[in-house]
């Protein structure tokens, strides 16, 4: 995944902490990155990237990002890294 999706990735489930559908995710990161001229293909790409990333990811122990419990195709940010990210991001602002 592109370091700029995992950024906005980020920013976007800092803002929903009990997480977001896989699908609304992808949109946001479309909406974000898409200009006037949409490459064709651009949210393909975007979804089936977030979705590998995020299902590779949620698996691992020691990730950032997890499923949701009982929600098909949501993803969230672990609550204790979701605090901490808040911490830094309001030092840095």
């Amino acid at each position: 995944m592109e370091r700029k999706y995992y950024n906005q990735l980020v920013e976007i489930l800092l803002l929903k902490p009990k997480g977001l559908k896989l699908s609304a995710i992808a949109a946001y990161l479309y909406n974000v990155n898409s200009g006037l001229w949409v490459e064709e293909g651009l949210y393909e790409r975007i979804y089936w990237q977030t979705k590998r990333y995020l299902y590779r990811e949620s698996k691992k122990k020691d990730s950032i990002f997890k499923s949701v419990k009982g929600k098909w195709g949501y993803y969230a940010i672990k609550p204790h890294y979701a605090r901490q990210l808040r911490i830094q991001f309001k030092e840095n602002h």
